[in-house]
């Protein structure tokens, strides 16, 4: 391998993930946002990269972020949405040491593309300026990162390559990669799980990828992290924000590298609203006297707070069903248990995220106030015309009002309406087996579970799906 004279780290957090609308440019089966995994890594020196941050839920991590300023965070778009705070100045997941700030605002950047995840930037601006001593921040430039550059991934998450198995680290993990051109980038082509899938006219100027030569990766870590360019050392290192962690395909493949939004691309945006919003901007973006003054909000709280003292079954305690006992036998078209990731529901939704555990289960996906969860489109052999979705639902807070449906599609696109539940079919705080037959729309079909809230804290947790044909 090279010498190389500058060292870039890419930093993430990796716990959980959050989906976007649609399929991640074109791939049905493998295309994923980034997040969960670090490949081939070792434990990070603790408080080295304190700018990274993670954004949690009441069910917990399920997106990074990078701190450019004391109340700023650069995030992904496509982890917009929903109630959250920002964890700060916390290297091992299983302390409580840090602090929990509250978010004033989100700001997507207003060319972001959900379909293609262009432009995959998001500023978050807090309740007030963190108080965590000794974090740093880092800094943002317009400066363009080159070709093999050195880079080094940090993150909470799965340690482990195999999709279908979790070896969580506790302890932030750092592991090296290599900048590629985006030319490269875009050549990617190749197999994986017997499919063919690449990159083709996909890589975008507001974007930038990275790779490793002996199957090291981010993959799948954690979606909105920073990639930062480090200079200097000890007490004097100071670290270049370039990019944020935002798609690719696969786990530490080959073929397929990790692919991030460039910074640089967008950095007038950046320091535009910056500038305009924040009221301690970095000396760096030279804003002048005209930065926003603080607003004094109540930060938000833990989504789970509540929740913690109270013992979760782990086995369904309730049932629903409309099974019509028909005869004849039922084909198997779709298996996810949500363990590896978004699984067959790699489609993803509009605010839908996904939790290695939760509720006693290990790997769950969550709809929240109008989010929604779509599958990959699944094909029906000849004669099949009768569906039955079984699936595993956890209301954690739903009133009278509220509901979660079931939705079919011929087309991935145009969704139809089969059944709503709400409170008078299902409790609170349980695990629920649901099982529902529908008339298939045609000789394809995909599902859709959508949550119909009125909250932000409109929650259901969704396991085990499963999809028959007759």
């Amino acid at each position: 391998m090279n010498q190389r004279s500058t060292t870039l780290i890419i930093v993430l957090s990796t716990l959980a993930a959050v989906a976007t609308g649609k399929t991640i440019r074109g791939g049905e089966h493998h295309r994923e946002l980034q997040r969960n995994r670090i490949i081939g890594g070792s434990e990070a020196q603790e408080d080295r990269y304190s700018f990274a941050v993670s954004l949690q839920d009441r069910i917990g991590h399920f997106c990074g972020g990078t701190l450019i300023s004391p109340d700023t965070v650069l995030s992904a778009a496509h982890c917009g949405g929903g109630g959250y705070d920002i964890v700060v100045g916390r290297h091992d997941h299983g302390d409580r040491d840090g602090e929990a700030m509250g978010v004033k605002k989100e700001l997507k950047h207003p060319d972001y593309e959900s379909d293609t995840t262009n432009n995959d930037f998001m500023l978050i601006f807090l309740d007030e300026p963190v108080s965590v001593d000794n974090v740093k921040f880092a800094s943002v430039t317009d400066n363009f990162v080159g070709v093999n550059e050195a880079v080094t991934v940090v993150g909470w998450g799965d340690m482990d390559i195999d999709l279908d198995e979790e070896e969580l680290a506790d302890e932030l993990q750092e592991v090296e990669v290599y900048t590629i051109s985006n030319n490269e980038c875009d050549d990617s082509e190749g197999v994986i799980d017997g499919d063919r899938d690449n990159y083709h006219g996909q890589i975008t100027s507001s974007m930038l990828c990275a790779e490793h030569p002996k199957r090291k990766d981010a993959c799948q870590g954690d979606s909105g992290g920073p990639l930062v360019k480090r200079s200097g050392s000890g007490s004097g290192e100071e670290f270049e924000l370039v990019g944020v962690v935002s798609w690719g395909v696969g786990c530490a493949h080959d073929d397929f590298p990790g692919v991030y939004a460039r910074v640089s691309a967008e950095y007038r945006w950046i320091k535009e609203e910056v500038c305009k919003r924040s009221s301690h901007p970095p000396a760096s973006l030279g804003c002048g006297g005209g930065s926003a003054a603080q607003t004094a909000n109540p930060p938000q709280n833990d989504l789970f707070e509540a929740d913690d003292s109270e013992p979760e079954p782990s086995a369904a305690s309730m049932f629903l069903s409309n099974s019509s006992g028909s005869s004849g036998s039922w084909r198997t078209v779709m298996n996810e248990d949500f363990r590896g990731g978004f699984g067959k529901f790699r489609t993803g939704g509009n605010g839908s995220k996904h939790y290695p555990s939760a509720k006693d289960r290990s790997g769950v996906a969550l709809i929240e106030n109008t989010s929604t969860l779509s599958s990959n489109a699944m094909s029906l052999n000849s004669g099949e015309s009768r569906i039955r979705v079984d699936f595993s639902a956890y209301v954690v807070v739903f009133e009278e009002d509220d509901e979660f449906c079931l939705d079919s599609s011929s087309d991935g696109s145009n969704y139809s309406e089969e059944v709503c539940w709400s409170l008078s079919d299902i409790d609170n705080k349980n695990w629920t087996n649901v099982s529902w037959e529908f008339d298939a729309p045609s000789s394809s079909v995909s599902i859709r579970l959508r949550c119909a809230g009125n909250h932000k804290h409109d929650d259901v947790l969704i396991d085990e799906v499963q999809v028959r044909a007759q």
